[in-house]
């Protein structure tokens, strides 16, 4: 599942949206150099071709062979791997690409808002744990996915700086107590509603979400709403004019009340935005930040937010949320799971160094198999 319409790193998204005329064998940026792939479960390998074309991926002693879809695309599932090091995966067809330093271990995936984004640089000057873990570094076994580059890195003090300071201690936890390789990868956005982290399909296909909706809807009023707004709006015009008069800010124009359902933005944009590009990357768990944001959706509250988010398979892990924990699963791969309250990961290494990510790197759970690939409009599998 690969999106075609929206743009966000260029690196991250042209691969897939240059017109299929003549589709060089190429793989997405995702799938690069220093990756660390998820132990223990069958890996996705994906990317395009010309249609027809036959694709050959080996890594670690096994072979897998298909072909290139009508649209170009085309995968393949690795059999589950063991913890590696120092592998080269090969992908034949009309060139060769080789893909050095793979590493085989735990790929967790930090998703949210805020507190995912902040950054070790950001914490380092009042946190000690931060200042002690850019201190330890390099940390060699320890593999950090960035969107904007486009790339993985080996974790070391100048790259971890400028990486999700609660993401790293977690992954330099399991690293720590696993003793085996952990690959990290970022989507997260300050400030943002959950309903912009699952697409509207997602949202209208979850029977408890619309409930909750509808129920909402009964003791609605959206003319009283609407009414109140026109007052507070004026009223805060009168004080953005004096305000700006002063030289101060304004502050914040009210919003526009909508009816049940309604969002003012598109559902779903920073899901493609931030987490599209890396599915179906095989994972073992996500570390989730939310709550601050609400939902963005009139009537929705962020219980019922979030379960659609997580049987919709967008979340499934640690859930570090005020309002509530959620369960599911990665393109049907099963992971860890686990909780974190917000008062008890401050400062922000105080998650990991407490022993709970090992328990939770530990959590072998169910992996069922595959579904047909087609189900994701991929290539055959021979």
């Amino acid at each position: 599942m690969i999106s075609r319409t929206l743009s966000y790193a260029p690196l991250v998204l042209l691969w897939a949206t240059t017109p299929l005329l003549h589709a060089e064998l190429r793989l997405p940026p995702v799938i690069s150099d220093h990756m660390v792939l998820q132990q223990d479960i069958k890996v996705p390998i994906w990317g395009m071709a010309d249609p027809g074309e036959t694709v050959t991926v080996s890594l670690a002693g096994q072979t897998k062979i298909t072909k290139g879809a009508a649209d170009g695309k085309w995968r393949v599932n690795l059999d589950p791997l063991q913890t590696a090091e120092g592998l080269v995966l090969t992908v034949q067809g009309s060139k060769k690409i080789e893909v050095k330093d793979v590493l085989v271990g735990e790929v967790w995936l930090g998703a949210g808002q805020s507190n995912m984004v902040g950054r070790i640089n950001d914490y380092k000057g009042r946190d000690e744990g931060s200042k002690k873990a850019l201190a330890a570094g390099p940390f060699p076994g320890l593999r950090l996915f960035n969107q904007e580059t486009g790339r993985w890195t080996e974790a070391t003090p100048t790259t971890v700086g400028n990486f999700s300071a609660l993401l790293f201690h977690f992954g330099a936890g399991l690293l720590s107590e696993l003793k085996r390789p952990v690959g990290l990868m970022v989507g997260a956005v300050s400030g943002t509603p959950s309903g912009y982290w699952f697409t509207e399909d997602m949202y209208l296909a979850d029977e408890s979400a619309q409930a909750a909706v509808k129920e909402f809807a009964k003791t609605y009023d959206l003319n009283l709403a609407l009414e109140k707004y026109d007052i507070q709006l004026a009223d805060w015009k009168k004080k953005a004019e004096a305000a700006r008069a002063a030289g101060q800010n304004p502050g914040i124009e009210p919003d526009r009340p909508l009816p049940p359902g309604g969002s003012k933005a598109e559902l779903g944009h920073l899901y493609k935005k931030h987490i599209l590009p890396m599915v179906p990357y095989g994972i073992r768990g996500v570390l989730w930040d939310q709550g601050e944001g609400g939902t963005g959706i009139t009537g929705l509250d962020q219980y019922h937010a979030m379960g659609a988010s997580s049987k919709a398979g967008v979340i499934r892990g640690v859930v570090i949320s005020r309002s509530s924990t959620c369960k599911s699963q990665w393109w049907r791969h099963s992971v860890g799971f686990g909780r974190c309250h917000h008062k008890e990961c401050q400062p922000v290494c105080r998650f990991a160094s407490s022993g709970a990510a090992s328990r939770v790197g530990r959590t072998e759970g169910d992996v069922p198999e595959d579904s047909d690939l087609s189900e994701h409009g991929h290539g055959q599998q021979h």
